[in-house]
């Protein structure tokens, strides 16, 4: 907005068109935050090792394709070696029955609560709505629970939240890639995007609200298999409010 008012909107739209895109600032805060020498070959390692899962999860060919080409400009060797390695990814290592030592650690996330973390870094406007409804205890992955424990913070700052500096605030590699992961996830149509926040908030009360169950149903067996009455009375209780909550 301020911009905007000083110098105008097509000053905006150039700097849109200037700025670094996610995967060249991650690489680069990657190389700064580990002080690696990219010059020297266990440096390219590294960074190869660390770059090429996250090139993996890009679906767009194009753009994959643009990544492999920056990544072996950055490491300094011919683009073809590097377009190698990433076809490895995948491959198993036979005499060991272990995968590749570059292939990308897999997230066990919830594809809902990414979806839901990919909108709110979109759009500023849904963390208010979504901190209304949901905490972050509700996100069953702790590391996104982590992140969505950091957006509610800065909103209630009213601070405004931009990918590039929000990942600052993790010094853990695996929740910043997380973070890029749920970027790279398909885009979601503006007409659509109310009823899907949404429905992924009622999915997530749904499946928080299932494991409660779940809980208190084993607390409940262990109290009648030692026999403690008062701790099965109340146990029953709050089993028969969630009951209720459901049917709500």
């Amino acid at each position: 907005d301020n911009i905007v008012r000083k110098f105008g909107i097509e000053k905006l739209h150039q700097i849109i068109r200037e700025a670094e895109d996610l995967f060249c600032y991650q690489l680069k805060t990657f190389i700064h935050k580990n002080q690696i020498n990219k010059n020297q070959l266990a440096g390219k390692e590294r960074i190869k090792s660390q770059m090429l899962p996250i090139i993996k999860k890009v679906q767009d060919q194009i753009l994959r394709g643009e990544y492999i080409k920056k990544l072996a400009e950055e490491l300094g060797v011919n683009e073809q070696f590097v377009l190698d390695e990433y076809n490895k990814l995948k491959e198993i290592n036979k005499s060991s029955g272990q995968e590749s030592y570059l292939t990308p650690k897999k997230h066990q996330t919830n594809p809902t609560e990414n979806l839901l973390v990919k909108l709110m870094l979109e759009e500023n406007e849904l963390i208010d709505q979504i901190k209304d409804q949901l905490s972050p205890g509700d996100f069953q992955d702790t590391r996104l629970s982590r992140v969505v424990e950091a957006m509610f913070e800065l909103a209630n700052n009213g601070k405004t939240i931009e990918v590039k500096r929000f990942l600052t605030n993790f010094k853990d590699s695996d929740i910043s890639n997380l973070i890029c992961e749920s970027t790279f996830l398909p885009q979601v149509n503006n007409e659509d995007r109310s009823s899907i926040v949404n429905d992924c908030i009622k999915r997530i009360k749904l499946r928080r609200l299932n494991l409660k169950k779940e809980q208190l149903h084993n607390r409940i067996k262990n109290a009648q298999a030692c026999g403690d009455h008062d701790s099965l009375k109340s146990l029953m209780e709050e089993f028969t409010s969630l009951i209720k909550r459901e049917v709500k």
